[in-house]
Parts: C-alpha cells; sequence; structure tokens
C-alpha cells in the first residue's frame, strides 16, 4: 500500500506501527523474538549501556521523513540516523495524516488502548482494511482463547472442595445455633 501511495499525487504525513520483532534494528536484540525480545527491549533501556537506537528515538521522530516507507525502507533510515523506529513512531502517530497497522492493533482492545498513551485517537477516524480477507480470521483470533481439559478438571475439583468446605462450615453453623 505505500508503494502506491508513492505513485500518487497525495503527500500525507504518513507512520507505519509494528511489533518490535518487525521494527527492531538493534542486532544484539533483534536475534530474539516475541516476548523475549520485548523483554531484551525492555531491559536495554535501562542500565548503564543503554540501547542507542532507544536513546535516538526523539532524534529519529524529527529526521524520520513523512513519506510512506515500506518496513525495509524503515530500517535502513533508522539504521543510518541511528534510532528506534518503534519508539519514534509511535511517538509520531498522533501527528500522522496515515497510519498504516496491522489488524489486531484495532481489533485488540488492549494493544488499541495502549496507542491512547501516545496520544492516538480513532474516534472520527476513517480505517480502511488492507487485504480484509484476512479480518475475519484476526477477529475471531482475537475473540477466542484456548482452555485445556486439565484446567476445566483443576477448576471442578476446587469448585467440589469448596462445596465441601462450605457444606461442613454450615453443618458446624447448625449445630451451634441448636444446642
Amino acid at each position: 500500500m505505500q508503494k502506491e501511495l508513492k505513485n500518487t499525487a497525495f503527500n500525507p504525513r504518513t507512520v507505519l506501527l509494528a511489533s518490535r520483532d518487525h521494527l527492531c534494528v538493534n542486532a544484539s536484540i533483534n536475534m530474539n523474538k516475541g516476548f523475549a525480545l520485548n523483554a531484551a527491549c525492555r531491559n536495554s533501556q535501562k542500565g548503564i549501556n543503554p540501547c542507542v537506537y532507544y536513546k535516538n528515538k526523539d532524534k529519529g521522530q524529527m529526521q524520520m521523513p513523512w513519506a510512506p516507507l515500506d518496513i525495509e525502507e524503515l530500517h535502513k533510515v533508522a539504521e543510518r540516523h541511528q534510532f528506534c523506529p518503534y519508539y519514534a513512531n509511535n511517538g509520531r502517530a498522533a501527528a500522522a495524516d496515515l497510519i498504516f497497522m496491522p489488524y489486531n492493533y484495532l481489533l485488540e482492545e488492549k494493544i488499541r488502548e495502549n496507542f491512547t498513551f501516545y496520544g492516538l485517537n480513532f474516534r472520527n477516524a476513517i480505517i480502511i482494511f488492507d487485504e480484509a480477507h484476512n479480518i475475519a480470521t484476526c477477529a475471531e483470533e482475537v475473540a477466542s482463547f484456548e482452555l485445556k481439559a486439565k484446567h476445566l478438571d483443576q477448576c471442578i475439583t476446587e469448585l467440589h472442595s469448596l462445596a465441601e468446605h462450605k457444606a461442613q462450615s454450615d453443618q458446624k453453623e447448625w449445630r451451634t445455633t441448636d444446642e
């Protein structure tokens, strides 16, 4: 979509939002994936030698072009100017005219709420789902969860135990009031 936008006369201020997995340019951190990458990123923001890319995120907000960039182009700019594209783009999102992001950023309430920290508000926004044939599956995944049989068994056991405890407690109370 960014490539198509470049071929038009429309020149909006654009931002690409994605996960740290996709945007991290720090080689010592991005060798991790998922939760491990998020933890390594947060840990690298503290301590004696903080991540140079994170440290320069504000510089990145100023130097990054507003032109529509795909992930590869964003990586090149971030590496050249040594800033964190994840934090720089999150910080610029509220000022953008057009934001590119995965479906789940809008569909998952917790992720959507995280963007209010950056001043991003989806009220009165026009939302376009590119490749929308995948949205039903994404929405289904957001609204679903996995419940294993062993967890159900554990719940049933705990409920039986609670019911037994309640019955014993009621029986003791009944004896005390009769005497």
